[in-house]
């Protein structure tokens, strides 16, 4: 992620933020320099000495974990800065998988706070606005309960997002004001992203053969096909890893993926995106 210059306005409640800890979600829309207010709490609360973690929650434009997954990155001074734990959507937009999305925001907050993190930040996507951004974002914060909620806007545009929100008594609001280095990314230019993104994910992958009887493995959501990007989950539904189709009948499945070990593989959920092998996105 480019540099982008912060405002100082932002420094001061980033001071607070850091200094009670806790569980902080950052929400704006699309362009407002979400990730770069996360990276900047994550900054401040390594300068003192704070074990934070960060929460990607943006399926299409992540920073930290491959596209179409949500991920959880522990930071300190010994940490690699190397997702620990990624949760797969299979998509790259929220829209029509909030259920999936709320759920694993919640899952991987509660397994940063489990593993000692002291600030959660949590990066969210840019849909905030319109009747499936509300519900996204009340929910998010429903089953979360941050203990602070960080709105990036320019003109108040998100004030009506505010009101109809059903906020707990324990979070408080900080509306900040967007960076004027903030620049608005085209279409074109995410979507290069993103094939950047699954391009270094699969960097050294190797073609494997899943056999669906040994051990027994259950297939989840659409029906497998060429191309099709799928998640490899463990008994407990966490997400082993990622895989692209290359063959699906009704004993295997052959992929590429830079797993090495189907040993713990239970579960492989299709995503509603497909892959050419250069990994850009099939329409």
């Amino acid at each position: 992620m480019a540099a982008m210059q912060t405002p100082e306005s932002w420094d001061e409640p980033a001071k607070s933020i850091v200094k009670g800890s806790g569980v902080a979600l950052v929400v704006g829309n699309v362009n407002a320099g979400k990730s770069t207010l996360a990276h900047h709490l994550l900054h401040v609360g390594s300068d003192r000495g704070l074990r934070t973690a960060i929460v990607d929650a943006d399926l299409g434009q992540s920073t930290f974990g491959p596209p179409t997954c949500l991920s959880l990155t522990f930071f300190s001074p010994l940490s690699s800065a190397l997702p620990a734990a990624l949760h797969f959507v299979g998509a790259t937009s929220p829209a029509g998988h909030l259920l999936q999305v709320t759920v694993g925001v919640k899952l991987l907050v509660e397994r940063a706070l489990a593993g000692g993190a002291g600030l959660v930040i949590v990066d969210t996507s840019g849909m905030v606005q319109g009747p499936q951004g509300n519900l996204l974002k009340r929910y998010k914060i429903e089953l979360v309960r941050p203990d602070h909620l960080l709105v990036l806007q320019k003109r108040g545009e998100l004030e009506g997002f505010l009101r109809r929100l059903p906020c707990p008594s324990e979070t408080k609001v900080h509306r900040l004001p967007i960076s004027t280095d903030a620049r608005v990314r085209s279409a074109a230019e995410r979507t290069a992203y993103r094939q950047k993104q699954f391009a270094a994910y699969f960097e050294g992958a190797k073609a494997r053969t899943i056999h669906l009887s040994r051990p027994r493995c259950f297939v989840l959501g659409p029906r497998p096909t060429v191309g099709r990007l799928i998640g490899l989950l463990d008994a407990a539904g966490e997400t082993v890893g990622l895989g692209r189709i290359r063959h699906a009948d009704a004993g295997r499945i052959d992929l590429v993926t830079p797993v090495t070990s189907f040993e713990s593989v239970r579960f492989l959920q299709s995503g509603s995106i497909r892959l050419k092998e250069d990994w850009s996105e099939m329409q």
